[in-house]
């Protein structure tokens, strides 16, 4: 596929361009009939439109694409948004408006957000994960990996004004943080869980070597808490904790694994299976009630029995585009699927029916999670949070903070000249999807997963804008020539 969009995409253009070109000088040797000022303006159109598009190609993907909301999290009274590069930001209820959460000045900090922001997409080494709230500390906790690939816990909390604290390091090779249903947290890493016992601050306090933490072990916060023999499993490896049990499900490596905590506390191992797909196939998973379920990379939902691992039922929608979150209700009845092209999906465990729900945001959500058995909260954009009753479909709250400058100007300006303006840059997606058959596109395999973003092909509006401007401008020519008098 590169290969034939490497070689071919060049000379589709380069056909494509002269046609626009042709048609804007054909109306201005019309009206003017001057050779010269044809080859300005076909020039100056060329310019202009090239100009347009390296602009939103751009803010695209320096900007527009790094803001996006990825999480939100209801703590208590506090509803908190993150976007791509991990910044943070808490609902003012006063001003109706955002606040940016977690503020620091530390210097790596400002240097990792910088680096992931010039990043065409974050790699999922240094993304943030976490984003819990620790509602028996009173805490918001987020994990944080540093360049050195050392992972950080970092904590907010409401009497210092949810300014960032940094706390202890993570266990090696920690992938994600879980909440039990009693509220402890739990760290899961690639070779078992460990739980959270000490003071996530207080324990930090120790010697730093170049700059990094060094652990000290009589000061450890964690404690080990199974499976026994520990696991072996991939830096893809993904986790899903139970709403209202303590049990934990486990897809690494094309097999789905079980974990129930012992009355010890200690998860052990109950049941396991290995899925008939490549072991190098990316997944998410999501699990509450007896159903379990499953997202991966070809496109493919599978809801399976918990108590078996039998599968119940499978979808595939939107031409196979891959799912990007998933979450489920405490009570299991329902789950939500975030597709890669921004649609939502909701899945009713109980009758295992999926439904596309009627909203204006539909195309544009980029993150989903329930705040209760029936209230879903969606993220659109940077800064519009909302809240739905799933049950009717009605929205509750509608939480749209103020827009800066720069996506003003990208919104009202930018991207809707960009829609009108023919653009044979981009016919690549369009050669693209003739070759894959696929609107959402990985960008690097190799440093991202299915929760990293993808980049999505719109392969006919190019050739749509492109005709309907060559109609028009070649429509205003035959008028003006039918009614000019020579």
């Amino acid at each position: 596929e590169d290969g034939i969009r490497d070689r071919d995409v060049t000379g589709v253009q380069t056909c494509a361009l002269p046609i626009f070109n042709y048609s804007v000088s054909a109306l201005a040797g019309a009206i003017w009939r001057s050779p010269i000022l044809c080859v300005v303006l076909s020039l100056v159109f060329w310019f202009s439109c090239s100009l347009l598009g390296w602009m939103k190609s751009g803010m695209d993907r320096l900007y527009i694409d790094k803001i996006r909301i990825n999480r939100i999290v209801q703590a208590d009274q506090t509803l908190f948004i993150a976007n791509e590069i991990g910044g943070l930001y808490r609902w003012d209820s006063e001003k109706s408006d955002w606040r940016e959460a977690f503020e620091t000045d530390r210097p790596e900090a400002v240097q990792l957000r910088m680096t992931l922001g010039a990043m065409d997409a974050v790699p999922r080494q240094l993304r943030p994960f976490g984003f819990i709230y620790d509602r028996n500390r009173e805490l918001l906790v987020v994990g944080q990996r540093n360049f050195m690939q050392q992972s950080i816990l970092h904590v907010g909390r409401e009497e210092n004004e949810w300014r960032d604290e940094e706390g202890v390091s993570l266990p090696f090779g920690a992938l994600n943080v879980l909440e039990e249903p009693d509220g402890k947290l739990v760290v899961f890493t690639q070779a078992g869980l460990y739980r959270l016992v000490g003071d996530p601050v207080a324990d930090a306090k120790g010697p730093k070597l170049f700059g990094f933490k060094v652990p000290l072990l009589s000061r450890d916060p964690f404690q080990p808490c199974g499976p026994e023999p520990g696991l072996s499993l991939g830096d893809r490896a993904i986790a899903a904790i139970h709403g209202s049990e303590a049990k934990i499900a486990i897809f690494s490596r094309a097999t789905i694994t079980l974990l129930a905590k012992s009355e010890q506390g200690i998860y052990e191992q109950v049941r396991d299976k290995k899925l008939e797909i490549d072991p190098s196939t990316d997944g998410v998973i999501a699990y509450a009630g007896n159903r379990l379920l499953l997202g991966l990379e070809n496109g493919a939902l599978q809801l399976f029995d918990a108590n078996t691992l039998e599968l119940v039922k499978e979808w595939k929608w939107e031409r196979e585009t891959p799912p990007r979150f998933l979450a489920a209700s405490n009570n299991g009845n329902y789950f939500s699927v975030v597709l890669h092209n921004g649609s939502l999906w909701v899945i009713d465990a109980e009758t295992n029916t999926a439904i596309r729900p009627s909203m204006r945001e539909q195309g544009g959500i980029c993150a989903a999670t329930f705040a209760g058995d029936n209230e879903l909260l969606i993220g659109s954009q940077s800064n519009r949070t909302m809240r739905y009753d799933v049950s009717t479909w009605k929205r509750q709250e509608a939480y749209a903070g103020s827009s800066t400058i720069w996506e003003k100007a990208y919104y009202y300006v930018v991207r809707p000249l960009h829609a009108v303006l023919p653009k044979p840059g981009e016919l690549s997606d369009t050669l693209q999807f003739l070759v894959s058959g696929k609107l959402s596109v990985a960008q690097d395999s190799r440093r991202t997963d299915l929760q990293t973003a993808q980049k999505q092909l719109d392969p006919w509006n190019p050739v749509w804008s492109g005709a309907a401007f060559l109609l028009v401008v070649l429509g205003l020519g035959c008028v003006y020539m039918q009614r000019a008098e020579f």
